[in-house]
């Protein structure tokens, strides 16, 4: 239901989830288990999902951006190899990048093969203390990249 989520609010659409209750009229136990999942990813994302829409950008490889003025949220649906990649990012104009969920800083790489990509903003996580860089939410991780106001730059 996340990804589904995201992939409409990424579309400039809006999701109707209808959850019907069973011949007692109760709501069966799955279906709560798997709403109360959603709220709690909502709890800490859903500034990435309310007042969003579609976004100006391309859709990355990992996953969806959603869009809200000049704040961009890439979330993460897929596991991916080597770093994060989003087109079209001015990398001029990115004030900050961080994970939604903790505020944690995302590297923005510049290196020497990110050079002769101009049209990619390449970015990674920190690794763990074994030098693994895994997603901090296997369901949707969400970086938030806010840009400088067009007018400043």
């Amino acid at each position: 239901i996340i990804k589904s989520l995201v992939d409409c609010v990424s579309k400039g659409g809006n999701l109707l989830l209808n959850v019907s209750p069973n011949a007692y009229g109760e709501i069966p136990r799955e279906a709560a288990n798997i709403l109360e999942d959603v709220g709690d990813w909502m709890a800490v994302n859903g500034e990435s999902i309310y007042g969003c829409g579609l976004s100006d950008l391309p859709r990355p490889e990992c996953g969806r951006i959603t869009q809200n003025g000049n704040i961009y949220y890439v979330h993460i649906l897929d596991e991916f190899i080597g770093p994060i990649t989003v087109k079209g990012l001015d990398k001029k104009s990115v004030k900050s990048a961080v994970l939604l969920e903790s505020g944690a800083e995302v590297t923005m790489l510049n290196r020497w093969v990110t050079l002769n990509f101009p049209e990619y903003q390449y970015m990674s996580f920190a690794p763990d203390e074994f030098g693994t860089v895994s997603m901090p939410d296997n369901r949707d991780t969400v970086i938030k990249i806010a840009m400088c106001d067009k007018a400043l730059v």
